[in-house]
């Protein structure tokens, strides 16, 4: 298995929840690929970090950068808005277009630094409206019982990135073609591209079952860079959401829900940062 899997495709992000940029070869550093969601859209009216989870249209967007990021600067990123204005994230003109598509009071923020708790800070709600927010982000039937907030850890409940970063979760997501094909095989009306899952690597797999919950617990060198694979990567109704050449489609998180536990593809560390390329044989080890 291990001389079959290949790194097949490479996507940054440059904005949270906005279209990526797919790389030939990027460097990974402790903080994943250098400059992924380097910038992010903050709700100034809730005092948040808001992605598309509450944010869809968000998914209409894409970020590149015109320049490439170099140590800790975090270049602007140039976003083309849904009918084909391009401004740069550090344009005042950029936040006011995103105000008119959301219809929300948001700014674009780079990263800041870890100490600056209040920006990466959840904005406070009851259980109640905790549990409506669970419920809506992870596309739950009203039959389904929400998911153990216990099993998120403090920082997921406190923060709404980890401090220092504008993620989700780990710094690295990666998925197998091969788990792209089962699922497919299960729900042959529905896209699955790997860009609906917002993948950093995907990687080249012939099996016929997806081999991400063997990789768990493992190492992964992919080029020159060593990656901890941590857990599976619990999906979202981001995965659902209209974005460009893919349309809003539900039954992704249902085929999700039923032939997977909502997983798809596995979170990684990086243990020892590097250059990865388009081709690049994995070793796990």
């Amino acid at each position: 298995m291990e001389g079959g899997v290949v790194v097949s495709g490479i996507w940054r992000y440059p904005v949270k929840s906005m279209r990526g940029e797919s790389l030939r070869s990027a460097t990974v550093g402790i903080s994943g690929i250098l400059g992924d969601r380097g910038w992010a859209v903050y709700d100034v009216e809730a005092r948040e970090i808001r992605g598309a989870k509450k944010l869809p249209a968000l998914m209409l967007c894409a970020a590149r950068y015109a320049q490439e990021p170099s140590g800790g600067r975090i270049p602007p990123a140039e976003i083309v808005f849904p009918d084909g204005t391009r401004l740069l994230s550090d344009d005042p003109k950029a936040a006011v277009r995103l105000c008119e598509l959301l219809g929300r009071r948001v700014i674009l923020s780079s990263i800041r630094p870890k100490e600056d708790l209040a920006y990466y800070r959840r904005a406070p709600v009851s259980p109640e409206a905790l549990e409506g927010e669970l419920r809506a982000s992870f596309g739950l039937q009203p039959d389904e019982p929400v998911l153990d907030l216990a099993s998120f850890g403090e920082e997921f409940l406190r923060f709404a990135a980890p401090p220092g970063t504008h993620f989700d979760a780990s710094s690295l997501h990666l998925l197998s073609t091969a788990a792209l094909r089962v699922m497919a095989e299960a729900a042959p009306e529905s896209d699955w591209a790997p860009e609906r899952f917002r993948p950093n690597l995907l990687l080249e797999s012939s099996g016929t079952t997806p081999p991400e919950p063997e990789w768990c617990g493992r190492r992964i060198a992919a080029g020159s860079a060593t990656l901890e694979i941590e857990e599976p990567t619990l999906r979202c109704v981001m995965t659902t959401l209209e974005q460009s050449g893919l349309p809003k489609d539900l039954r992704i998180m249902r085929t999700l829900a039923a032939r997977a536990s909502r997983c798809l593809g596995v979170y990684a560390a990086v243990e020892s940062g590097g250059i990865v390329s388009i081709g690049d044989k994995i070793r796990i080890f």
